[in-house]
């Protein structure tokens, strides 16, 4: 299916919250108390286990502000919300709950700040785990959260994974529907884990090797300083959408320049399964940067194992490589893209790719085409709403060949089919947004489904 594959999107914003009558708010805080506690705000419970066996359908916790120490696993597990009434687990409002592994204390086995299993209809939002060292002996990875065995119909919103000795998040089995929207997964390395290169192989910003999962979609979120890589679909068979996300300075050693993993900013497969000509991975309006090896890769096993994928108004940037799609018979399609200064090569593909109006072919591209290089800010704080933070990092400029010069995959129109007039700009952003017309300083959907953020 051509253009943005957002038929999750379109589903997902159903599942908001809904009040319904008889629910019930707890409350957990770092000076609450499991024993003496009620779970109200004045009297709140000290950990999440403790309401989490208490809620059903419609009913929220709020967590309060402040570290939590934790030393063993979140686990939530066999719970399920509706479609109308979802359980949710929010962050109070205007405070940063976040939960704290760090303590002094040497792990020698596996943990995670979220496992979760077995739950439907859940929401979890503005929550950082941080600070779960790997062991020393023995390949043990961490997970900041895993999702494994029938998570479904969820939303992930607004949640930060840093200093993780393994994989920030990883989607496990059977897991479908989900959206994660403005999340960072980032300082993540795993220094003990053999047969590595040499080591530092597993820490992911975000990694599923799933064979029965489906239907993920990121939005708005961010990778960075990963010791492998930033996304990393490697092995897995379903269908993941990624919007408007950024991924840089992957494969090193966090803070450093030393190389680490794999270095990746999107690893998109392929499966595990027999190939296919089907679009499983849609990568829009992304933008990697600074990543050691890869900006946007498309790769397989074996000639057997391959599959298709959009890539559609994204950027790569000051990587070895910009895109290498060059791998068996994947099926790529290209389109309104910039490469730039990436030193090992701005583009491999092959037969099987389709390169639509991107800027390795027949554009000459410079510093000038942008308002600008640095890379200040990238990786700093969140707008009110939660949005990236808005900078001109490679933006175009008003001369720039690259304005307007784009092929038509859904953003020449309104939302309501209306023609706009002109055609897209290359890369990962519209040189003026005010044509498009400003709505709440909020994301617009256009016509075939893109989505262009708006600001005021």
């Amino acid at each position: 299916m051509g253009g943005f594959q957002l038929r999750r999107l379109l589903i997902i914003p159903l599942l908001l919250l809904s009040l319904t009558l008889g629910a019930t708010t707890y409350y957990i805080a770092p000076t609450g108390n499991n024993s003496t506690g009620n779970g109200s705000i004045g009297s709140p419970y000290l950990s999440l286990a403790t309401p989490w066996a208490l809620v059903s359908a419609g009913d929220t916790i709020y967590v309060r502000g402040g570290t939590y120490a934790y030393t063993t696993s979140n686990t939530l597990s066999n719970k399920g919300g509706t479609a109308d009434s979802l359980i949710c687990i929010l962050n109070y409002p205007g405070e940063i709950p976040v939960f704290d592994y760090s303590g002094g204390v040497p792990y020698t086995s596996q943990r995670n700040g979220f496992s979760i299993t077995n739950v439907s209809y859940l929401k979890i939002r503005g929550i950082r785990v941080t600070g779960i060292t790997q062991p020393v002996a023995g390949n043990i990875a961490m997970y900041g959260m895993i999702l494994w065995d029938n998570v479904t119909h969820s939303i992930f919103e607004l949640m930060e994974f840093d200093h993780i000795g393994g994989w920030g998040v990883t989607i496990g089995n059977n897991c479908s529907d989900l959206l994660f929207l403005n999340c960072d997964s980032h300082h993540n390395a795993d220094p003990y884990t053999s047969g590595g290169n040499p080591a530092y192989g597993w820490a992911d910003g975000f990694q599923t090797g799933s064979t029965t999962s489906t239907d993920i979609t990121f939005q708005g979120c961010r990778a960075w300083s990963n010791s492998d890589d930033g996304w990393d679909f490697r092995g897995a068979n379903g269908i993941y959408t990624l919007i408007n996300c950024w991924s840089f300075r992957n494969g090193f050693i966090p803070d450093t320049w030393d190389e680490a993993g794999n270095g990746v900013g999107f690893k998109m497969g392929g499966k595990s399964t027999e190939s296919t000509t089907d679009i499983l991975r849609h990568v829009n309006n992304c933008v990697a940067f600074e990543n050691r090896m890869i900006g946007f890769n498309l790769g397989a096993a074996d000639a057997n194992k391959c599959l298709g994928a959009e890539f559609y108004h994204c950027t790569a940037y000051n990587n070895y490589q910009g895109f290498n799609v060059n791998s068996y018979t994947n099926n790529a399609d290209i389109k309104n893209s910039i490469s730039y200064d990436n030193s090992g090569g701005n583009y491999y593909g092959n037969a099987y790719t389709t390169v639509s109006a991107c800027s390795w072919s027949g554009f000459t591209v410079t510093d000038g085409d942008f308002v600008s290089l640095d890379t200040t800010g990238v990786s700093g704080a969140r707008q009110a709403d939660g949005s990236l933070p808005i900078l001109t990092f490679l933006h175009l400029v008003d001369g720039s060949d690259l304005k307007d010069a784009g092929t038509a995959v859904g953003v020449n129109t309104d939302a309501d089919g209306t023609p706009r007039g002109y055609l897209p700009d290359i890369g990962a952003y519209e040189y003026e947004d005010i044509r498009i017309g400003t709505i709440g300083g909020k994301a617009k959907t256009l016509g075939g489904g893109n989505v262009v953020i708006i600001r005021k």
